[in-house]
């Protein structure tokens, strides 16, 4: 077996794995876009999906139409939307999860 056998398997392991975790993180985000979550969890999933999807602060802030001080204080924990808002900045981080899937999809 050569090496680059092996750096192949390692790759599509790799693969395998990062499809498995952006599925978990969009199925938790459909669930939390459907009931009315505490602030404990809002922060839980807001850290753990800007982590999977990998966006900085600036990148999020685009993509819940939020600034980025905003995203900041959410990502701290010091600071959670309104009740209203939480189901919209969830429904936006799945629609960068479904298209990470796609692209791993390809």
């Amino acid at each position: 077996m050569s090496v680059l056998a092996v750096d192949d398997a390692f790759i599509e392991a790799a693969e395998g794995s990062r499809v498995k975790i952006l599925k978990a993180l969009r199925d938790a985000l459909v669930r939390a876009e459907k009931k009315d979550i505490e602030r404990d969890e809002f922060h839980q999933l807001f850290v753990t999906a800007v982590h999977v999807l990998e966006l900085d602060q600036d990148a999020t802030a685009r993509i819940v139409k939020a600034s980025r001080p905003t995203v900041s204080r959410w990502m701290s924990g010091h600071n959670i939307p309104h009740r209203v808002g939480r189901a919209s900045v969830f429904t936006e981080l799945r629609k960068v999860a479904n298209d990470k899937l796609k692209q791993h999809s390809l």
